[in-house]
């Protein structure tokens, strides 16, 4: 029966068209529907995953739930899901049914990767989410679409693809190749939409700036961060929009897309139920989120690491479903740049085979202009005498051990720079801060981001 009520839902809501979806979401009352509707949901999944998963039957049990009274969120109180909890806990044990295929997390606070599994009949669902988003932000069947997505384990690209099968629209997968040759190479198929990385996208349009650009529909970004100076230099240079997606592995890429406004992203509230815990006195706090029509591996008040704020009342332009604000950063240790997503612990590998003055070192990610900069500082007892030996030794390196960091590098997604100082010269405090974010122009209000460091 619940299964019956989660499937006529989803037929009614998404079955026909990404156009039959907008015109229904455009009428319906959705500060009735949308509580009604995740209500019913959010009982639905936990008592599912109750009964199919090991992870949550033991949970559940531990703190005494009554899974036959849980309505909402709150009905579970201090009860979350981790990425610590992916990373350690067998993945028999969150795996409900059988599997068609499995993405994984690129490294953030360990090098040990989150796995994530999906069953067919997931990913054709979210094709079905994927493309009412992608016409929302105006994509439609009769567009030619080109990504640069990395398809290396990680789900952005065949998110994008399930979502404009459904669509319909004509769409060429280049991967994440150098943006000199994706210029190249993907001119003579007329397209007209670009997808890919901000940092990626930036170096494309230097590139276009230089040899000329051609005319486009719209550009998307989505992996990472964009301050608005770069946004607004990529929009001059092809001559159109450039809106952000919002998306993360455990929710197969698909949690938000941005519409014209581009003050924020309008979340898929129909396959999610969107918390913001531990909010400060503006109102950002830690996105949290329960998956909801997952069979294969749901996830119940899954905690993101991403920080922002829900948008309070109606978008002008029309589209009725709950709006988060632009992120503001990482509660974790992560940091997504340029480079791709960093943590402490690849640099302490870098770092570990140089004979260092000590283990004081720091880096920072800045930006001086359009592009990021990694700005290595180091302790050495001869910064002028050491100083080249141990540049080219962390280059080497970087090379050697981290190849995807490098292709990056050497496509000029971001630079690297050094700076050099005596013994004890960096440490002002009790604690030195080994990755810190100093990007503040990513935020539109001018404060810092949440950093690896901390607050």
């Amino acid at each position: 029966m619940e299964n019956f009520i989660s499937k006529s839902l989803e037929l009614v809501i998404f079955g026909n068209s990404p156009a039959w979806t907008m015109r229904l979401l455009s009428i319906i009352p959705e500060e009735k529907l949308l509580p009604a509707a995740q209500s019913v949901l959010f009982g639905i999944t936990t008592r599912y995953a109750y009964h199919h998963s090991r992870f949550y039957r033991q949970l559940f049990d531990q703190y005494n739930v009554n899974v036959k009274k849980i309505r909402k969120p709150e009905d579970l109180g201090a009860i979350f899901t981790t990425g610590e909890d992916l990373r350690k806990t067998p993945v028999e044990d969150f795996v409900c049914s059988k599997p068609i295929t499995a993405y994984q997390t690129t490294g953030t606070t360990s090098p040990l990767p989150k796995r994530i599994f999906f069953s067919d009949s997931e990913v054709r669902k979210y094709g079905k989410t994927g493309a009412t988003g992608l016409w929302k932000m105006g994509i439609r069947p009769e567009d030619r679409v080109a990504s640069a997505f990395d398809y290396s384990f990680w789900i952005s690209g065949p998110t994008l693809k399930a979502s404009l099968n459904w669509l319909g629209a004509f769409h060429i997968e280049a991967g994440k190749i150098d943006p000199k040759d994706f210029y190249d190479q993907i001119k003579p198929y007329q397209c007209n939409v670009f997808v890919g990385d901000p940092s990626w996208l930036l170096r494309l349009s230097e590139v276009a700036e230089k040899r000329g650009a051609w005319p486009v529909k719209m550009i998307l970004a989505g992996g990472e961060n964009m301050t608005e100076k770069t946004r607004a230099y990529i929009e001059s240079v092809w001559k159109t929009d450039v809106l952000l997606t919002y998306g993360q592995t455990e929710g197969y890429g698909n949690l938000g897309v941005e519409c014209r406004q581009k003050d924020g992203y309008h979340v898929n509230d129909f396959m999610f139920k969107f918390e913001i815990i531990n909010p400060d006195q503006d109102g950002y706090g830690e996105i949290v989120y329960t998956t909801f029509s997952r069979n294969c591996m749901p996830l119940i008040r899954y905690r993101s690491g991403d920080v922002a704020k829900f948008v309070k009342g109606h978008c002008s332009c029309g589209f009725g479903t709950t709006k988060i604000s632009k992120l503001r950063g990482r509660v974790d240790e992560m940091i997504a740049c340029g480079m791709g997503n960093i943590s402490p612990w690849m640099f302490e590998q870098i770092l570990k085979p140089l004979a260092l003055a000590s283990e004081d070192w720091q880096i920072g990610v800045v930006r001086p202009g359009n592009k990021d900069v990694l700005e290595f500082r180091i302790e050495l007892d001869d910064p002028k005498g050491r100083g080249e030996q141990v540049e080219k030794s962390i280059l080497r390196i970087l090379e050697q051990d981290f190849p995807d960091y490098w292709k990056s590098y050497t496509m000029g997604l971001f630079e690297i720079q050094f700076r050099f100082f005596d013994r004890g010269r960096l440490r002002t405090g009790r604690k030195l801060k080994h990755l810190v974010d100093e990007r503040t122009e990513l935020i539109r209000n001018g404060k810092p981001t949440i950093s690896a460091a901390g607050v």
